[in-house]
């Protein structure tokens, strides 16, 4: 079972597979069947990146373009964000709140 602070390989409903990461928990994934993701975005290095932006291993997940997807939408775990990269996840996601 995927669970929060995974990057995974996901159908995110395009023609492509693509990398999002794990916002929601284990518990919502059981209970609803979903998971909510950030997609990966693509941005410049000299663009600002904004608090909504979360940086993990050079790739970059926007909070502020969430989707909810079926739990067996994600592929394949890609990566895993650490104990300092979740509490950044946490915080920007109580920003937008």
């Amino acid at each position: 079972m995927i669970a929060q602070g995974d990057i995974v390989v996901a159908d995110l409903g395009g023609e492509t597979r693509e990398f999002a990461l794990v916002v929601s928990n284990i518990r919502f994934h059981r209970l609803a069947e979903r998971a909510l993701v950030a997609p990966e975005i693509r941005v410049q290095q000299t663009t600002t990146r904004q608090p909504w932006h979360i940086a993990i291993d050079g790739r970059v997940f926007a909070l502020d373009a969430l989707q909810s997807i079926r739990v067996e939408r994600a592929l394949e775990q890609a990566g895993r964000a650490g104990t300092s990269q979740l509490a950044t996840l946490r915080t920007a996601l109580m920003r937008i709140l």
